[in-house]
């Protein structure tokens, strides 16, 4: 996507370097990764398979299975078995994936909310209740009705709360 980094290149980053007077052009706010992630509670190969076809659907990638580290009883999971399944997305489809959010995803759902976590690495994530926002998965509902949240977040470089606050404003993310 041309267009979101030609957008980063001439006008977030002049904008950052004036309103944070940083030294370093390495120490700007810039996006490094988005990670998508369905996790469920109890195993089923069914939502397993329709979670893994709406990944791909959506990002035009294949996601990968998480697997789970320990057993847990209550839960009635073995170790090794799928929890769910999970995407990370790097420069073009990365910029590819925010430019279908910024332009199917936020019109239909305005309100995210801000939730800012760590402060050694800033991140943002959220959490899409309504999976069939997106186009691709509307027009197959009887398949993806069952999915009942995917995780998204966006990983920084952002050393400070508000680098990101301002990185997302200037997408106009939030």
């Amino acid at each position: 996507m041309y267009l979101l980094h030609n957008y980063y290149e001439n006008i977030i980053r002049h904008d950052s370097l004036n309103k944070f007077n940083h030294k370093n052009l390495l120490n700007l706010p810039k996006l490094k990764k988005i990670v998508l992630n369905f996790g469920f509670k109890k195993y089923n190969f069914k939502t397993l398979l329709s979670a893994l076809l709406a990944l791909e659907l959506i990002t035009a990638q294949k996601p990968a299975i998480t697997k789970s580290k320990l057993s847990n009883i209550t839960l009635q999971i073995r170790k090794g078995d799928p929890i769910g399944c999970k995407i990370t997305l790097r420069k073009k489809m990365m910029l590819y994936f925010l430019f279908k959010i910024l332009n199917e995803l936020l019109p239909k759902t305005r309100k995210l909310p801000v939730n800012f976590k760590s402060k050694t690495k800033v991140h943002y994530a959220f959490k899409i209740e309504n999976i069939l926002a997106f186009g691709k998965l509307e027009n197959n509902y009887k398949f993806f009705k069952n999915l009942k949240g995917l995780n998204i977040c966006f990983v920084t470089n952002c050393s400070m709360n508000n680098y990101l606050k301002f990185l997302l404003k200037s997408y106009k993310i939030i």
